[in-house]
């Protein structure tokens, strides 16, 4: 029985440790209409956190390419943002940006507007 219950106990513990961090008061995630319009307002910072190879293949119109998988480069290039303005994130299908607007949102951004599903989801629009 307590083989059983130590088994339940790891495993409800993995589930949620794998969860990612749930939306703050910072973060917004938003479908591709809410993000369009929000990339269209003049003080808005455009972050594609995808990878070089994959900006290249196409990408929304003015982003900046900062891969967050190079975590510690994402962090220094952050940096160089404006941390009153707005930031919008995106990657592929929304896991990275995900990751993307917590590092974002730990360093002080005060606005951050992920897009939910993604490039995938631009494209698909």
């Amino acid at each position: 029985m307590k083989i059983k219950q130590v088994i339940l106990m790891l495993l409800t513990f993995i589930m949620f440790s794998c969860q990612p961090k749930a939306q703050s008061d910072k973060i917004d995630v938003v479908g591709v209409e809410e993000f369009s319009q929000v990339i269209q307002q003049p003080d808005v910072q455009l972050l594609d956190v995808r990878t070089v190879r994959e900006y290249e293949a196409g990408h929304i119109d003015q982003a900046i390419n900062v891969d967050v998988l190079q975590e510690s480069n994402f962090k220094n290039e952050i940096q160089k943002l404006d941390k009153t303005k707005p930031v919008a994130v995106y990657c592929k299908s929304g896991k990275r940006s995900n990751k993307a607007a917590h590092i974002l949102e730990d360093a002080g951004f005060l606005q951050i507007t992920d897009l939910d599903g993604g490039y995938t989801a631009w494209e698909k629009r």
